[in-house]
Formats: C-alpha cells, sequence, structure tokens
C-alpha cells in the first residue's frame, strides 16, 4: 500500500540526516579544525577537540543511525526488486552510494573509536608525564617518542576525517544524480 505522506517523511528525514552528518563534518574539518589549530597553544587543543568531537560523534552516529533506516526504507520502497538494484543505472548508482556509506561508515567508526581514544589517551600520559618533578633523559625520550606518536595520530586523524568528507560529498552528488532516474 502507498501512503505517499509517510513516504515523503521517510525522505525528508534521510534528507535531514545527511544534512547533519555531511553538514557536521563540513564545519569541524573546515572550521574548527583549522581554528583550534591556529588560536590554541598544542597542549590545549586536544582536550578542546575531545570534548567537541564527542559532542558532535553523538549527533553524527545519531544521523548515521537515522541514514541506514530511512535508506533501508528507502530502497525496499522505491527498488522493488532486485532486478531494477542489479540491472538499471538507478541501481547501479544507489548501490555504489550504498557501498560508500559502509566506507564513511568504517571511516567514522576508525576515527571515533580508535584514533580518537588514543590521542586522548596518549595525550593524558603526556600530560601526567609532565607533572613529575624530575625528568630523566630516559623520560625525555619517551615524552619525544609519545608526542611523535601522538603528531602521527593527529595527522591520520585529520586525514581520516577530510577523506570521510570528501566521500560524503561524493556520495551527495550521486544522491542528487539518482533524482533524474
Amino acid at each position: 500500500m502507498i501512503i505517499p505522506w509517510l513516504d515523503t517523511l521517510v525522505l525528508w528525514i534521510h534528507i535531514l540526516a545527511a544534512i547533519t552528518w555531511i553538514g557536521g563534518m563540513i564545519f569541524m574539518v573546515g572550521i574548527v579544525g583549522p581554528y583550534v589549530r591556529k588560536t590554541f597553544p598544542p597542549e590545549e587543543r586536544a582536550p578542546l577537540m575531545a570534548a567537541i568531537g564527542q559532542r558532535f560523534g553523538l549527533l553524527s552516529w545519531g544521523a548515521i543511525f537515522t541514514l541506514i533506516v530511512t535508506g533501508i526504507y528507502n530502497a525496499v520502497r522505491f527498488v522493488r526488486t532486485w532486478d531494477v538494484l542489479l540491472n538499471t543505472t538507478f541501481g547501479h548508482i544507489l548501490l555504489v552510494k550504498i557501498a560508500l556509506v559502509a566506507v564513511m561508515t568504517g571511516l567514522s567508526v576508525t576515527h571515533d573509536f580508535f584514533l580518537g581514544p588514543r590521542q586522548r589517551d596518549l595525550n593524558a600520559q603526556l600530560r601526567k608525564s609532565q607533572t613529575l618533578a624530575s625528568e630523566t633523559p630516559e623520560q625525555k625520550t619517551l615524552m619525544a617518542s609519545a608526542q611523535q606518536r601522538l603528531q602521527r595520530l593527529r595527522r591520520w586523524a585529520i586525514l581520516v576525517a577530510q577523506l570521510n568528507l570528501a566521500l560524503g560529498i561524493v556520495v551527495i552528488l550521486l544522491a542528487a544524480s539518482l533524482q533524474s532516474y
């Protein structure tokens, strides 16, 4: 049974979730990250970005979950058969879009649950080491090594976020192209 208002509502929610996720990434990668890097000293950046990231993480994971649920509804509702999915241009574009969203979700998992916590832990370890009264040569070497690891983690986190954003823009372009079929 076709319920036009429900289809419209689910599509609207799907688009709003995409705007939230991708728009949030644009804001984080294009505005917040560069501003924090230019404005705050290194020792203040990590806690600030961690706090902002945790707040945005709640919003973005809600958007990802909403996109998956509404995406499944839309696919079942509008594709209807495997033949349409596998043998039409619309279906091929939709499959590419689904694959890219899966990659983006994997990148978000990597960023939020691996790179972010490792950065927070390493930053806390560095702060703890810096509060020790005496610094032996071994401690200085360990701190320098930890600083280098932290820098590498930060670069990886930035790269993953930028790649995720680029893929998100491609997904939006693919979604827009689906409207012509």
